[in-house]
């Protein structure tokens, strides 16, 4: 059932708790087979004020050869305070090289340790042309995201090349911020210009909630796009054929993974299709109506602590199952 934006979900159903200590060790089972977890990162793994917990248990999540990810919405710069978070006592990363990254909400895949951009899906230009035209008739501010590997960097290794471009459209006199919440500089744009540009992503932050309702119906016309809603004021929009789920099948391939290998965690809109696609899907018990709606399993803590509950609760399988599945318990 879709929400009054027709972009969310009611919650028809709730998912299950995460199996606990007084669960049968069966319950157990399916996660034992569990070998990548990927989880969202704000409102799922941010905010971090239990960091030195989330290295001890990801530790012992790499002693049980499962491996860990982030599926965001943020960009590869957005994603680097987790990173600098997620390094053991060595300074050596706790995310296994050549893990991809999911970010810009499925759009943009980057694989841990060499920065290598392995797929990226961008919106056309009539799309986005569409989807500029629609927000120009309300008071908003819309941040269009470009990214492309650069190999030119000093040290001669790949790296990824970011940039947001800004406009804003019916605020006269409101302030124009120099940088986004990823921490890149917006280069803002004349109101009426209309670049050929390659986008992966577009967030519109509109003025008030009436401009979103409105911008919502408006931008819903713009071919090959979807939208998905974060936080309160936020709108993403991006290519039809991207989102995390999609992202997720991906990787699955990528990795050699079935997806029934694979554990999802999140805990809003923009996670559904993520919940839906993995063989485990978990959500937070702060998330939304469609997180939960589409989640197997439904956590006993909110952000960080459920992520951690999370990972816990699949070392622990891994412990009483070997990979065949057969019950340690029992030889």
């Amino acid at each position: 059932m879709l929400d009054k934006f027709g972009i969310g979900c009611i919650c028809l159903r709730m998912p299950e708790p995460l199996p606990g200590s007084d669960s049968s060790i069966d319950s157990l089972r399916a996660f034992a087979s569990v070998k990548l977890i990927i989880a969202d990162l704000d409102g799922t793994v941010f905010p971090s004020e239990l960091a030195s917990t989330f290295q001890r248990v990801l530790r012992r999540l790499n002693h049980a050869q499962v491996q860990f990810t982030v599926a965001t919405g943020r960009t590869f710069r957005g994603i680097q305070p987790l990173l600098l978070n997620l390094v053991d006592e060595r300074g050596k990363s706790l995310i296994k090289r050549g893990t991809p990254f999911i970010l810009y909400n499925g759009s943009v895949i980057v694989e841990a340790g060499t920065t290598h951009l392995l797929r990226r899906e961008d919106m056309t230009t009539d799309s986005f042309h569409t989807v500029l035209a629609a927000a120009a008739k309300y008071p908003c501010q819309l941040y269009a995201y470009s990214c492309e590997e650069n190999v030119l960097v000093s040290s001669g290794k790949r790296g990824v090349r970011e940039c947001v471009r800004g406009w804003q459209f019916k605020m006269p006199g409101e302030p124009r911020v120099k940088e986004e919440f990823n921490g890149l500089t917006i280069e803002w744009q004349i109101s009426k210009s209309r670049p050929n540009l390659m986008v992966c992503a577009v967030v519109i932050k509109p003025k008030d909630v009436k401009s979103l309702e409105a911008i919502v119906l408006d931008v819903c016309k713009a071919p090959g796009i979807s939208l998905t809603r974060s936080g309160d004021v936020y709108l993403e929009i991006r290519p039809n054929n991207s989102s995390k789920g999609v992202a997720l099948g991906w990787l699955a391939r990528h990795l050699d993974f079935s997806t029934d290998q694979i554990l999802a965690i999140g805990d809003n809109d923009n996670d559904v299709e993520m919940l839906k696609s993995a063989g485990i899907g978990v959500a937070v018990s702060t998330a939304s109506p469609a997180a939960c709606q589409h989640a197997d399993f439904v956590c006993q803590f909110g952000p960080f602590q459920g992520a951690i509950q999370v990972l816990r609760l699949v070392c622990e399988a891994r412990r009483y199952f070997r990979d065949s599945g057969r019950d340690r318990s029992t030889v």
